[in-house]
């Protein structure tokens, strides 16, 4: 699924999934066009960050 679709099924911004995909956190591929694909396990893996964030628990380490 492309980054506009994972944006509406999360409730998350497409600004905020481009920097946990640029942390490592939720992964994807590039179409030959440059467009970002998603698979289906990034839904669940993003319900798993907004949680922890609800929670009070950063899900991106705090740099040092």
């Amino acid at each position: 699924m492309r980054i506009g679709e994972l944006s509406r099924r999360t409730g998350a911004s497409v600004r905020l999934l481009r920097y946990y995909e640029e942390q490592g956190l939720i992964g994807s591929t590039r179409s030959a066009s440059g467009q970002r694909h998603f698979t289906e396990d990034a839904v669940p893996a993003w319900s798993s960050f907004a949680a922890s964030s609800r929670r009070g628990r950063p899900a991106v380490p705090s740099p040092r």
